[in-house]
This record gives structure tokens, C-alpha cells and sequence, in this order.
């Protein structure tokens, strides 16, 4: 009744309009029909409000549907099928897959052959992962400084980066041939002693790393650089006030300001290591002697030439659980350690 009361109050300050039966002199049966006028549109708007909240409330859901269903078709699905694989006995070609267990997983355990693959790719990581950071966080503080020749110094490093792999990889081949290559051409003119790079099972990982390195350095100085950008103006005033020497001022102010920068960078750096092929497809094919093959390089060589699907597929899940375990690590015991503004 509340509701009908301020309806006729409205109804009469509205000139032109026949007054509402509300006030006085009106019948008890147009009090009656007034209100339940009134009654249903008042029901109409809850209702239309209600429909509102719903729409709402799916409205953020019907967005992400696509993305979801990219999600469920190109990488739950794949994932889930990988997962059914690891557990069966298929060659690729039998239309018949046999179903083993944890047969695949034992296997694994039992293979040397993958534990010194599995070497090799900590081997690769921890040559990169380092190598990269390192070498990108000194040319981005270098290039740090806004000059017109260091603007021209970071499209030249990031150049790299656009290129592709494969015309990467037959260039450093060319470099690194240990007849005819350019490098040993450099190092023999200089007088120093020559080396076999990728000829050698001593120092072909290193060669790849080295390219590997060269490749992605352009890509992680641009985000350094970015994340130098960040620093606030006054904190770099600051500094400049105390009069600090360089490196104190590196180690205690830009590097812990630098830490989530350098925390994101370290994560893809471990992942892309650790799924490092393409690099060694191309220059060394898994050699010399097995010295560069990788864990990706192992999946790939049992699934297409000795098309041992499931096998490889088991090794894939076992990747993927080592990376999960490393990603979890990082966050366990480096995360704490980042410092935000």
C-alpha cells in the first residue's frame, strides 16, 4: 500500500493528468483497482530486476565460453588423450591400441638412456637460463641510458629475435665449422687454439647454448628494459642525491626493484629450456655420441622413428610433472624473495 500511496501522490502534482482515486472522496472499488494496478507493476519491475541480476550473473560467463572451449578442444582434450597414450602400447600405424598400465612408466624407470638425457637438459638449462639473464640485464642497463646510438644498439639486438630459427641455426653452423667456419678463422688469426664446437661431444651443448642465447637475448633485454622504465622517478633521484657508487646502487636498489622483471623472465627461460628442439634438430640431430640430445629430442626420436607412442607419451607426462615441480619450487623459495615498489 506504501507503493499505491506514493503513486497517487505522484499522479496528483502531475498537471493535465485526472486525479488520482486515492485522495479523498474516492470509492472504496477505485482504491481497489488502483491497487491492484499498482500490485502487478510493481511485480513487473522485481521481475524485470531479477532478470537483470541474472543476466548479470551469466552475462561474464557467455564471454568466456569461447576461450573456454579453445581451452577444452586444444588443451584439456590433447592433455586427457596424452595422459589415455602413456598408458597403452601403440606404434602410430596398428589401428589396434593395447592397453599396458603403468607398463610405460616402468620402462622409464628402467631406461638409462633417459636419465642421461634428462642430464643433458639440466646440462642445457643451466647453461641458458643464467647466460641469458646475465647477458640481457647488462646490455638493458647499457642501453639503459637513452642515447641516440643505444637506441640503434637495441634494434640491432632484438633483430635477432624476428628471425628464424632455422635461418639462425644454418648460419651459426656455417660459423661453427670447425674447417671452414668463421669463428675458427677469428680464433686462428688471433693465435689462440681452435675448437671443434659442434664436432665435439665436449663442447657441442655449449655451442647450442651459445646460439640459444644469441637468439633470445634481444627479446629479454627489451623486458628488462621496461622494467628498468618502471622504477620510480623518485627513488632514482633519491639515489642520485646519496651519491651511491654504481654497484651499491645496482645490488641495493635497482636489482631488488628489477626482482619480479628478472622472477617472470626466469620462469620462461626454465620452461623454453627444458623444451629446446628445433636448435638441435637442425645443427647437431641429438650428437655427437647423444651429447646434445635433450629430453624433447628423446620424446620425439621414440615417437616418429621408433614409434613407441606410448612410451613417449609417458615421457611427455613426466616432463610435465618436473616442470610442475620446478614452477612450484620457484614459487616456494624465490617468490618470497621479490621486492615490489
Amino acid at each position: 500500500m506504501r507503493e499505491a500511496r506514493d503513486f497517487a501522490r505522484r499522479s496528483n502534482r502531475q498537471p493535465g493528468r485526472r486525479p488520482s482515486p486515492f485522495h479523498r472522496g474516492s470509492t472504496g472499488a477505485d482504491l481497489h483497482r488502483r491497487a491492484g494496478v499498482i500490485q502487478i507493476a510493481c511485480e513487473r519491475v522485481k521481475r524485470g530486476k531479477k532478470v537483470m541480476t541474472r543476466f548479470k550473473t551469466v552475462f561474464p560467463y557467455v564471454l568466456l565460453l569461447p576461450t573456454m572451449v579453445w581451452l577444452a578442444v586444444f588443451a584439456l582434450y590433447p592433455l586427457g588423450y596424452m595422459v589415455y597414450l602413456s598408458l597403452t602400447s601403440w606404434d602410430l600405424i596398428n589401428p589396434n591400441i593395447e592397453f599396458v598400465g603403468l607398463q610405460n612408466y616402468m620402462n622409464i624407470v628402467n631406461n638409462a638412456r633417459f636419465y642421461t638425457m634428462l642430464e643433458n637438459t639440466f646440462i642445457f638449462f643451466l647453461l641458458t637460463v643464467p647466460g641469458t639473464i646475465l647477458v640481457s640485464t647488462l646490455l638493458a642497463l647499457w642501453l639503459f641510458k637513452k642515447r641516440f646510438i643505444h637506441q640503434l644498439a637495441t634494434s640491432a639486438i632484438f633483430t635477432p629475435h624476428i628471425i628464424s630459427l632455422v635461418s639462425v641455426s644454418m648460419v651459426w653452423l656455417w660459423l661453427m665449422d670447425p674447417s671452414i667456419g668463421l669463428l675458427n678463422y677469428i680464433l686462428g688469426w688471433l693465435n689462440l687454439p681452435q675448437s671443434d664446437w659442434i664436432a665435439s661431444s665436449k663442447t657441442s651443448m655449449l655451442s647450442v647454448a651459445i646460439v640459444s642465447i644469441w637468439k633470445s637475448v634481444g627479446f629479454f633485454t627489451l623486458i628488462i628494459l621496461s622494467g628498468l622504465g618502471r622504477i620510480s622517478n623518485e627513488i632514482q633521484e633519491a639515489v642520485k642525491l646519496d651519491s651511491r657508487p654504481n654497484v651499491y646502487t645496482f645490488f641495493k636498489i635497482t636489482l631488488p626493484l628489477l626482482s619480479p622483471t628478472l622472477l617472470f623472465l626466469f620462469f620462461i627461460a626454465s620452461i623454453a629450456s627444458f623444451q629446446v628442439f628445433d636448435t638441435i634438430q637442425i645443427m647437431t640431430n641429438g650428437g655427437p655420441a647423444g651429447s646434445t640430445t635433450t629430453i624433447v629430442f628423446f620424446i620425439y626420436d621414440y615417437a616418429f622413428r621408433h614409434f613407441q607412442i606410448g612410451f613417449a607419451s609417458a615421457v611427455s607426462i613426466v616432463l610435465m610433472l618436473i616442470l610442475a615441480l620446478m614452477m612450484t619450487l620457484y614459487f616456494r623459495f624465490i617468490s618470497n624473495k621479490v621486492h615490489y615498489q
